[in-house]
Formats: C-alpha cells, structure tokens, sequence
C-alpha cells in the first residue's frame, strides 16, 4: 500500500503524464494520496524520524490535493468527492 504511494511520488504516475489525464482523475488521485499519507502517520511505530516523514508527507499531499482543486475552480469545472459514490 505505502510503497505504490511512494513510488509514485517519487516515480511519477507510470507511462501516462499527469498533464494527460483527466483533471477529475488527477483531483481524485490526489485525494488518495493524501489519505494514504494520513494512514502511514496513523500506523507509524514509535520512531520520531518516521513520524517526522508522515507528517511531511501529510502536508505535501494536502497541498497538492488543495492545488488541484483550486486550480478546478479556477477552471470552472465542478468536481465532487460524492460524484463515484453509489447509493
């Protein structure tokens, strides 16, 4: 689980650019990293450096999750986290 997030943080998104994909698929991706990172804080041991690295991660993926949204807004195009949630 943490090592998918961590590799693509560090290793891209694999052969497809992020410029490429779909902007609600960028947001949405976003949004799961920054989740991830929450649970690596959640169920790190007791070592300072790795709670140090958790709480980065946590910053790093909310801003980037905040960007996108901003930058969703500054588009005009409407993106929900409830839209793929079925009822």
């Amino acid at each position: 689980m943490a090592i998918g997030f961590l590799s693509r943080l560090f290793y891209g998104y694999g052969h497809t650019k992020p410029s490429e994909l779909p902007l609600e698929q960028i947001i949405e991706q976003a949004k799961q990293d920054w989740c991830l990172a929450q649970e690596v804080f959640r169920t790190s041991s007791d070592d300072c450096d790795l709670i140090d690295s958790a709480s980065y991660m946590i910053l790093a993926t909310e801003r980037r999750y905040m960007h996108f949204l901003k930058k969703a807004r500054r588009e005009k195009f409407h993106y929900s986290p409830y839209s793929s949630v079925e009822l």
